[in-house]
């Protein structure tokens, strides 16, 4: 989790700045080859999530799953996700 001051800015704005690609490397030689970050926006009453994944790891169609997933968490259906 990571803790940014609305004083500072908008919080998303913050989020993407600082965890941008072109800010933060992946190490293809060494897991993991997706990170997360998440913060809390309060002034907006939600939480974000910035992912930062390399191409080796995830492509357009599992992207999509991803966040699918993601969705279906926020919306209280986890029990819909399929097994792992």
């Amino acid at each position: 989790e990571v803790e940014l001051d609305a004083a500072d800015g908008a919080i998303a704005e913050q989020l993407a700045s600082l965890y941008a690609p072109s800010r933060q490397r992946l190490d293809v030689r060494q897991a993991p080859l997706m990170r997360g970050f998440v913060c809390a926006d309060r002034a907006h009453g939600r939480w974000l999530l910035q992912l930062l994944t390399h191409h080796l790891a995830i492509d357009h169609t599992t992207l999509e799953i991803l966040v699918e997933e993601i969705h279906l968490i926020q919306q209280g259906q986890a029990a819909q996700l399929p097994p792992a």
